[in-house]
């Protein structure tokens, strides 16, 4: 069942939508079991119609060229604009208007590594954040309850636990049996 439209219009991802390009697809040649990525001859164009917004029944990740811009003309501008085909949890920052974003995948590192560095090219996180993170070899976020003015001024310590004293189970015999 569709979504009433207005139950989004005051919702901020509309500011994003509204500077989008919009429009309306024909899905009715695609049978329940298949998606739109199932179809092989699926090409731009076909069954595919700009729209408003008041019409459009899809989203595209491309900027619309505004009435003003003096680069309509130059190369296409997207945002970031992904079906996840995973979990993926969005939690606001300390900071106004940043996000720390947790995709649920595991990605091998040399991926990852990848991933930070062209995420870092398209602008989507600080080149310094991916710097750091590929030289530390992973990316660091604050726990979603830790703020940037809540440091702690020291590292807790703890009690010192004394010496450790190893022993050898009786069932494996003693270390001077030459086992160990």
């Amino acid at each position: 069942m569709a979504k009433d439209k207005s139950s989004f219009d005051d919702h901020p991802v509309m500011g994003l939508i509204k500077r989008l390009q919009t429009f309306w697809v024909d899905w009715s040649h695609v049978s329940s079991k298949n998606s739109p990525r199932d179809i092989v001859d699926y090409e731009v164009g076909i069954d595919r119609h700009e729209e408003s917004l008041d019409v459009a029944n899809v989203v595209s990740s491309l900027h619309a060229p505004a009435a003003n811009d003096l680069f309509a003309d130059d190369v296409p501008v997207h945002a970031v604009a992904l079906d996840l085909d995973v979990p993926a949890y969005l939690v606001p920052s300390s900071t106004p208007g940043h996000s720390h974003l947790y995709v649920d995948v595991k990605v091998p590192h040399h991926r990852y590594m990848a991933l930070l560095s062209a995420l870092a090219d398209a602008g989507v996180i600080e080149k310094g954040y991916a710097e750091v993170s590929i030289r530390r070899g992973h990316s660091d976020l604050r726990l979603p309850w830790v703020e940037k003015g809540d440091q702690t001024p020291e590292r807790p310590t703890f009690p010192d636990p004394g010496p450790v004293q190893a022993s050898v189970p009786d069932f494996l015999g003693s270390s001077d049996d030459g086992i160990f």
